[in-house]
């Protein structure tokens, strides 16, 4: 999640240099909506290194008291960047 979110915010990051060059058609009628939606994605990417800290961290809990997940699992779910 956290790298498809970066690389669509490095993609947002990229339409908003390219129309404030005027080197981008587009049919967003001003650049600041374009820089808005990046800064969006870099919000949603702060949330994110809050939250998966947490997610692990209930994860664990429950591989503890249940055994339902391996931390191999947890892992591959959750990915620590």
């Amino acid at each position: 999640v956290i790298n498809n979110t970066m690389a669509l915010r490095d993609f947002k990051a990229a339409a908003f240099e390219l129309a404030t060059l005027c080197e981008l058609l587009s049919i967003v009628s001003t650049p600041l909506l374009l820089d808005h939606v990046r800064r969006e994605a870099d919000k949603f990417l702060d949330e994110l290194n809050i939250l998966l800290p947490e997610v692990r961290k209930c994860s664990s809990t429950i591989e503890q008291k249940n055994g339902i997940m391996h931390k191999d699992k947890a892992d591959e779910i959750f990915p620590i960047n």
